[in-house]
């Protein structure tokens, strides 16, 4: 399974509010609520909190991997850019003994030039691609130590 998968799954925000809401809920009847919904709404915050650690988790580690990968592909790209914009400029160069017939060279040169803007295409997708990821795993909940929150949700 890929990171992104899981990423995208993580990304809505309705986490901090359902967590704001329990512990509304907890701290605003907790003298009328029975045992079990108690015991049941300490086990929904407890997930929540876990959601927002593995939010943090995760986040990292697709940048991570979408990072190296971006790595791994304009090595592959650029090398083949420059060997073949190497060769172009041989095709050129030669005198009146063309290896490739004139009628080919316009076919030729349009390959040539995607080919050499592909490394810049592929690192404008891969940045588009890190900051959606980055857009839609931020936080919303406090940022705050767990002690100082309880007077924010009593709120």
């Amino acid at each position: 399974m890929r990171m992104t998968n899981v990423i995208s799954g993580l990304s809505a925000d309705e986490y901090a509010r359902s967590l704001a809401a329990t512990h509304r809920l907890q701290n605003g009847y907790a003298d009328r609520l029975p045992d079990r919904t108690r015991a049941e709404l300490d086990t929904i915050i407890d997930l929540l909190e876990a959601l927002a650690i593995s939010r943090q988790y995760f986040k990292p580690a697709t940048v991570q991997q979408e990072l190296a990968r971006l790595s791994r592909y304009i090595v592959y790209v650029g090398v083949s850019a420059i060997v073949f914009g190497f060769l172009l400029i041989l095709v050129y160069t030669t005198e009146s003994r063309t290896m490739v017939g004139p009628q080919y060279l316009p076919v030729l040169v349009s390959f040539g030039i995607a080919l050499m803007t592909a490394p810049i295409t592929v690192l404008s997708s891969y940045m588009l691609r890190i900051a959606t990821i980055a857009e839609y795993a931020v936080s919303v909940g406090p940022f705050l130590p767990a002690r100082e929150i309880g007077p924010l949700i009593e709120s």
